[in-house]
């Protein structure tokens, strides 16, 4: 039986294995954007004789409160995989705070484990093999930096955190036009602004049109993976190929980094056209799954049933 120790706090040796693996997502600083932006809680759990770790992410949904481990992308913290061992080992621990529904998003380009529990499953799509792509790869894509690059719109990285206003009206735009959740704030881009200030793995890109803010990208990088996180391009922009410009800057410095796999994340089903675009860069698309271990069924099982009666109803109305 694999024991697990589970803390408000990360062990001793944390911050050690998150640098020496290359492991953003499980870092204390990374938990640290999430509380600033969410005011949700983390918990560490951590094996001392196989030197394993994970830290789950609490986020509060009204009454309820739904774990995600590694949030967003997943994985454990060590060699040793989170598999359906751990998961029994997570039933019969002592949580240091009330957990009802536990989350485990796992990739479809990693070989993750295949775990006894239910999954919702999403299309993610990625560029898998970075350090062979090439812009003359994919022509569409070129024609479009190459007119980004002749346009006058400049790249910068994101110095400042009040910068998250901007990141945040841009998402916020682009998230209402496409009739989706608003699931991220001010506090959280603000966040994420000013730990890239510090984090070599962290980038806060954004695109300017003169003095104008008009769109931005935020790319992760763990262990030999690039992630895309948020991007959202103003709509004047899209005749300058903004977007262009911003994931090919993305992309080339996920490969000068040497980056294996560029991932652009999961995608809704409803927006094939995103999926389409993404695979414009070079990208494929599998079915990703995100699992699901109910802590305290009951609760769990009342927060679905209220997740299905508010996307029900939002179909109703958009």
């Amino acid at each position: 039986m694999k024991n697990f120790i589970f803390t408000h706090n990360p062990p001793k040796c944390w911050h050690e294995s998150c640098v020496s693996q290359g492991n953003l997502f499980h870092s204390a600083e990374w938990q640290n954007v999430l509380h600033k932006g969410f005011n949700c809680q983390t918990i560490y759990g951590w094996n001392a004789k196989t030197e394993t770790g994970f830290a789950i992410t609490i986020f509060k949904v009204g009454p309820f409160r739904i774990g995600y481990v590694g949030f967003p992308v997943g994985g454990i913290l060590g060699k040793e995989p989170l598999d359906n061992e751990t998961i029994t080992a997570l039933q019969k621990a002592h949580l240091p705070t009330t957990l009802h529904l536990l989350r485990l998003p796992t990739s479809a380009f990693d070989d993750g484990p295949i775990l006894d529990l239910d999954s919702i499953t999403t299309p993610e799509t990625a560029i898998v093999d970075l350090q062979r792509w090439q812009l003359s790869q994919v022509p569409k894509f070129q024609r479009n930096v190459r007119k980004a690059q002749n346009s006058g719109i400049k790249i910068a990285d994101a110095s400042q955190s009040f910068y998250g206003t901007h990141l945040y009206r841009l998402y916020r735009k682009t998230i209402l036009q496409h009739n989706g959740s608003l699931r991220y704030n001010t506090d959280y881009f603000s966040a994420l602004i000013e730990l890239s200030l510090t984090h070599p793995d962290l980038r806060c890109l954004l695109v300017f049109l003169g003095q104008e803010i008009v769109g931005f990208l935020v790319l992760a990088l763990q262990n030999d993976t690039a992630y895309y996180l948020h991007g959202a391009i103003d709509t004047p922009l899209r005749t300058y190929g903004g977007s262009a410009l911003l994931f090919y800057e993305a992309i080339t410095w996920a490969k000068d980094r040497g980056m294996a796999c560029f991932n652009l994340m999961a995608s809704p089903n409803k927006q094939a056209s995103l999926i389409r675009y993404k695979e414009k860069l070079g990208g494929i698309t599998k079915e990703q799954k995100t699992y699901e271990f109910p802590i305290k069924p009951f609760y769990a099982k009342a927060f679905k049933r209220a997740m299905w009666f508010y996307n029900h109803v939002n179909k109703l109305f958009y």
